[in-house]
């Protein structure tokens, strides 16, 4: 697990998601364009989730009914 958390900041809309990047290096910019929107990935285990990545390519798969995870 890494350290980079986010949380969801609206639910899934239209097969899009946005997320509030709160990870403490970029408090002063909480909406990052690399992951303020995400494409709707697919259903894994009854779960809405999307896999974002920052721009150091470190990624993680967010849920919607558990607001963050990262693997």
């Amino acid at each position: 697990m890494n350290d980079e958390y986010f949380q969801l900041s609206q639910a899934f809309d239209a097969g899009i998601v946005a997320f509030k990047l709160s990870h403490p290096t970029m408090a002063k910019n909480p909406y990052n364009k690399e992951y303020d929107a995400v494409k709707f990935n697919a259903w894994e285990e009854g779960y809405q989730y999307a896999t974002v990545c920052n721009f150091e390519d470190k990624c993680c798969k967010v849920a919607e009914s558990l607001g963050a995870a990262c693997e």
